[in-house]
């Protein structure tokens, strides 16, 4: 890897938990521009964090593109990863509102988002669109 990384922001978060490094640990980083996808990989290999989000800003305000890693691959969609990086995303762009709306476009969908800001916590839904089942990799043909 020759790139020369920089300094990176993030936030370690835990999602479905109000209380600290008791839930889903999770990292988010914020400020992304110019990474390569070896890079971000390499990243998560040393952080040793099971799932980790990357957030890209795009031209509207409440819109990004988003890449989710584990330290084996780069995945398609992740629920917990998606929910952290919305409230990551109130805390920091839209911390004195109530509520906030945000577009995350991952690789294989894009998924819409709301935030509530409760008294030391947010709240995150998503609209992941219709779920699909695939066949059990028993009865798939490789």
């Amino acid at each position: 890897m020759t790139e020369k990384i920089k300094q990176l922001r993030y936030r370690h978060v835990d999602v479905f938990s109000k209380t600290p490094l008791s839930g889903n640990g999770l990292t988010v980083f914020t400020n992304c521009e110019g990474l390569s996808t070896e890079a971000m990989q390499k990243i998560i290999q040393e952080m040793r964090q099971f799932e980790s989000i990357f957030l890209f800003p795009t031209a509207e305000s409440h819109r990004f593109l988003a890449r989710i890693f584990t330290m084996e691959e780069e995945l398609d969609f992740a629920g917990h990863p998606i929910l952290g990086a919305a409230c990551v995303l109130h805390e920091q762009i839209k911390n004195e509102e109530q509520k906030g709306k945000w577009v995350l476009e991952l690789r294989a969908k894009t998924v819409s988002t709301t935030t509530l800001k409760k008294e030391k916590s947010y709240l995150a839904t998503m609209e992941q669109g219709e779920p699909y089942f695939e066949l059990p990799l028993e009865l798939q043909k490789f």
